[in-house]
């Protein structure tokens, strides 16, 4: 099952207003479409009529590339995802969580990176984590530029804030 988050101020970013009710609607199907089928934001031509209708689906996909939110690509359509505010939509599947292997895996790839040093308060010696820098639940990814080490009292601490809005004390 795929998962997507959408911004609650979706609603009033510029590109969407200029779109169009209509439009933004088969924009946010078009993200869910997307999202189900695992295409990692392209929509073929073939799925723009089930996304409104045939007679509308046209227009409508030529007033989200208007409005900057898809663009024509080779074979249908590709949905922007950076819209200014790289909040706007975030995308993640459950299959980006890790078996225990796995997860043991990169967590050592990361500690040794990392050189078994917290990144976030400089201790070493004492027992570590494996952080998500932007934590899964918030958007984030298992991707390793998105972890970090952390002692487990900064770990603890940041708890699931992102780094960039946690401060130490």
């Amino acid at each position: 099952m795929a998962v997507v988050r959408i911004d609650t101020g979706l609603f009033q970013h510029p590109a969407i207003i200029a779109a169009g009710p209509k439009a933004a609607r088969m924009w946010v199907w078009g993200v869910l479409w997307s999202a189900r089928e695992r295409t990692g934001g392209f929509i073929p031509h073939a799925a723009v009529s089930a996304l409104d209708d045939e007679e509308n689906g046209p227009a409508l996909a030529h007033a989200l590339m208007q409005a900057g939110l898809w663009r024509e690509v080779e074979g249908g359509f590709q949905i922007h995802q950076d819209m200014t505010d790289p909040r706007a939509i975030q995308w993640r599947t459950h299959s980006e969580r890790l078996s225990g292997k796995a997860w043991r895996d990169l967590r050592e790839a990361v500690f040794t990176r990392d050189g078994y040093t917290c990144q976030y308060c400089g201790a070493s010696g004492v027992p570590l984590h494996c952080d998500h820098i932007i934590p899964l639940n918030r958007g984030g990814s298992n991707d390793p530029t998105n972890l970090t080490t952390a002692c487990e009292s900064c770990n603890m601490r940041k708890h699931n804030k992102r780094a960039d809005e946690w401060e130490q004390m």
